[in-house]
């Protein structure tokens, strides 16, 4: 399998199987702020080491998702889901594809129809200007190539997005 800043993989659009995921995730013991949690720490790593070694195409491609983010592209559109895609193209920035392996199995775990609920009562989609600017500035601390920075800027999205979902920071 191929990884470039184009990819955006996504998971089945099957709900059977994405209601088993989410039952098997529930019965692994595996709860949203646990998946809040590892997002923090693992995307946090990537942002920072996108910063050392994205491309001109990678941040284009960052970009690009950010753009249609801000346009409303991204819901419910299973193939147009561009919060995923833009933390996946950022992973596929770290050109290790282990790590954009992980990254789309903690979106997997986003995207399970527990999740979703949560996301749809809280009205998140409705409410994404502030997750804008932090996205924003990710790609601007990449640019600058600026590791802490980027890592920075992704734990602090990180933790507004957890804050928003359960208004509580997660540790």
């Amino acid at each position: 399998r191929s990884f470039s800043a184009s990819t955006a993989s996504t998971s089945s659009t099957n709900p059977s199987t994405n209601l088993l995921n989410s039952i098997n995730h529930i019965e692994a013991g595996i709860s949203p702020s646990d998946i809040m949690s590892a997002r923090r720490s693992i995307e946090g790593e990537i942002a920072e080491i996108a910063a050392q070694t994205a491309t001109l195409e990678d941040i284009d491609g960052l970009k690009e998702a950010l753009d249609n983010l801000a346009l409303g592209n991204d819901f419910p559109a299973q193939d147009a889901d561009w919060s995923r895609i833009f933390h996946q193209r950022l992973a596929v920035a770290t050109h290790n594809p282990v790590w954009a392996l992980v990254n789309e199995n903690i979106w997997n775990l986003m995207r399970s129809p527990l999740m979703e609920t949560i996301r749809i009562r809280t009205k998140i989609y409705q409410n994404r200007r502030r997750r804008q600017k932090q996205r924003r500035e990710v790609i601007a601390c990449i640019e600058k190539r600026d590791p802490a920075g980027a890592r920075k800027a992704m734990e602090d999205h990180i933790d507004h997005v957890t804050q928003f979902l359960f208004d509580k920071p997660v540790t």
